[in-house]
């Protein structure tokens, strides 16, 4: 049976709650003990693989989906062709001041 959206957004909320339930003792355990990333990244990976709930694995990937600071800007095939032009000017010593390249992707952004 396929789940409301309103039953998927109390599935994600529940989830996320016994998350943090979960993983609180991992996080106070990491705030005593100094654990590099390697340690940690062991720790978590364990803790997920023991995991067998489907919803809850969703939820934990949801979080690692949101919490993700890589920006991506969607360009037009102009803004990308002309991006690629660039770097062959670039190469060839043809460039720009900062400033005017700054002013330049400003009008790109807004143009779409």
């Amino acid at each position: 049976m396929q789940k409301s959206p309103k039953q998927k957004k109390e599935t994600a909320l529940n989830l996320t709650n016994q998350i943090q339930t979960d993983l609180l003792p991992l996080f106070r355990f990491l705030k005593f003990e100094a654990m590099n990333v390697i340690d940690l990244r062991h720790e978590i990976i364990s803790r997920i693989a023991g995991i067998e709930d489907v919803d809850f694995l969703n939820a934990i990937k949801t979080i690692l989906d949101y919490t993700k600071n890589e920006p991506f800007i969607e360009l037009s095939s102009d803004q990308e062709n002309e991006l690629l032009k660039a770097s062959e000017e670039g190469k060839t010593g043809k460039f720009i001041s900062q400033l005017k390249m700054d002013k330049k992707v400003e009008e790109w952004l807004t143009e779409k």
